[in-house]
């Protein structure tokens, strides 16, 4: 499916890193990284989400276990963080990874739902779909803990630092312990029963 010029994305990244810097590091052990990294460097990785809503869940609540009780998040996972918006400026395509998609690859929920102990095997699957599709610039997929938003994983050659077909939104950008930021975190961690720890 496209990803069509003009869309807004959101990433939440670290300050030394611009806003569409690609990551090529190589996950092919837990813990460590997310859902659809690279396991062997064959690509290099960038994860964005379609609102503010989509990042803050896929970056800071995608661990959380459900809970009745509020969870708590760690003020080091916003420590040096920044939230950018992003414009796609080159029309791509994605492999959807939600609703019958998911069927017609043969998978279920689980792919996009599971937990991190289950990283290295959604990274095999991310591995096995761009063999099938590589024309397909990236996957799309309902968010862990929000099913009314969507994220991406975008991929590049690992050579590229920068994403070709992102152009970043500066004056849209909020560090995260910033004043504004940190109401911003606050407001939106509250939908997913989150909120940030008290120090740590």
């Amino acid at each position: 499916m496209p990803l069509p010029a003009g869309t807004e994305l959101w990433r939440i990244h670290h300050e030394i890193y611009a806003a569409n810097a690609m990551n090529p590091t190589p996950r092919p052990t837990i813990p460590g990284g997310a859902r659809f990294d690279s396991l062997t460097g064959d690509y290099a990785y960038i994860y964005l989400g379609d609102s503010p809503e989509a990042a803050v869940a896929e970056t800071l609540c995608r661990d959380l276990a459900v809970t009745a009780r509020p969870r708590l998040v760690p003020r080091a996972r916003i420590s040096g963080r920044v939230l950018s918006r992003l414009t796609v400026i080159t029309e791509m395509t994605m492999i959807a990874l939600h609703g019958p998609h998911l069927s017609a690859v043969g998978q279920d929920t689980w792919l996009t739902k599971s937990d991190p102990s289950d990283y290295v095997h959604t990274r095999t699957w991310a591995h096995a779909l761009f063999a099938a599709a590589p024309s397909a610039d990236g996957l799309v997929y309902r968010c862990r803990h929000n099913e009314d938003r969507f994220a991406w994983m975008l991929a590049t050659n690992p050579t590229l630092t920068i994403h070709p077909a992102l152009n970043v939104d500066s004056d849209d950008s909020v560090p995260l312990q910033s004043t504004i930021g940190l109401v911003l975190v606050e407001r939106m961690l509250a939908h997913y029963n989150a909120t940030l720890a008290s120090t740590v």
